[in-house]
């Protein structure tokens, strides 16, 4: 199946570059802008051979996955377009869960999956990646040239990645690149209208939270010596200073909290007293990190002093 805009994005006014196989779709959009493309424009494969995604890490497509880049140039700071990147998980979980409901109905007895979001940048069925998300920006005449790179895994997904990953073939779900990609454009067209320059991101990240996966990971009890376990989010000698000064046996909640700026913070309540947050502001890639620990005064004089106004 070609690749074709959704009606949607059609009558939108967005217009499409198509490529039977690229190295990547977010490094032709650039290059474009830089050559005087203003956009909206997409930029799409189903075999990209030198994607990449954050931190630099390879994101290949072998053919019949969907490589997607739209290019806009924008009015806006960086800050506020680093917030884009949630309008486009809404729109590709859209798409999904629409396509998803469409082969429940060709295939009597399948089901139609959940999606959910991963901050900043992921689409998950359960816990295994099924796509990624890449914004990158760059100043050009007349404004910020924005790039946003969805990368999604119709019919194959790679194996040697930090998340362990799935392809929509593998869940069931019977489509072709140019299906997902008319969808998506669909749900983008939608959703890029309700960001509007960053006016609607209130409502974009109220929507975002309500299909957010990981609000709440785990919580349950460890032991002060597997505090390894928390060296992802911290220093480790603030981490083992922290479970020093905590109980021998100890909860752990760990939350992540999206602020109204879309930066996420992530929080480990190590109770009775201890709280590490580890902050993560968003850029072209997440730029800044700060770590935080708070340990709450101690209780036990406080239990004293009850006693004894108990007993006088």
């Amino acid at each position: 199946m070609p690749f074709t805009l959704g009606p949607r994005a059609t009558s939108a006014g967005y217009r499409l570059a198509a490529f039977d196989q690229i190295g990547s779709t977010n490094a032709e959009a650039l290059s474009r802008a830089r050559a005087g493309e203003r956009g909206p424009i997409w930029f799409v494969t189903s075999e990209q051979t030198a994607g990449r995604g954050r931190r630099h890490r390879p994101w290949i497509a072998p053919r019949g996955n969907l490589a997607s880049s739209i290019l806009e140039v924008l009015s806006v700071s960086p800050a506020v377009a680093a917030t884009l990147g949630f309008a486009a998980g809404l729109a590709l979980e859209a798409a999904l869960a629409k396509l998803s409901v469409e082969a429940a109905l060709r295939s009597p007895g399948s089901d139609d999956l959940k999606f959910s979001l991963k901050w900043p940048n992921d689409v998950l069925a359960g816990r295994q990646k099924l796509a990624g998300i890449l914004l990158e920006a760059e100043a050009v005449s007349g404004g910020l040239a924005v790039v946003v790179g969805i990368g999604t895994n119709v019919v194959a997904a790679p194996t040697d990645t930090p998340t362990p990953a799935t392809s929509l073939k593998a869940l069931g779900i019977d489509v072709s690149a140019g299906e997902v990609f008319a969808a998506l454009s669909d749900g983008w067209a939608g959703f890029r209208g309700i960001w509007d320059n960053g006016r609607g991101f209130a409502e974009i990240r109220r929507l975002w939270l309500d299909r957010a996966a990981g609000l709440i990971e785990r919580s349950r009890a460890i032991g002060a010596n597997e505090s390894a376990q928390l060296h992802a989010i911290g220093k480790q000698q603030m981490v083992q200073r922290a479970m020093n000064r905590a109980e021998e046996r100890v909860q752990v909640a760990l939350a992540l909290h999206v602020t109204e700026s879309g930066a996420g913070i992530v929080e480990v309540a190590i109770h009775p007293r201890v709280v590490l947050r580890h902050r993560l502001e968003l850029g072209n890639q997440v730029h800044r990190r700060t770590l935080t620990c708070e340990v709450a005064a101690p209780q036990r004089n406080r239990r004293v002093r009850r006693r004894r106004d108990a007993s006088s």
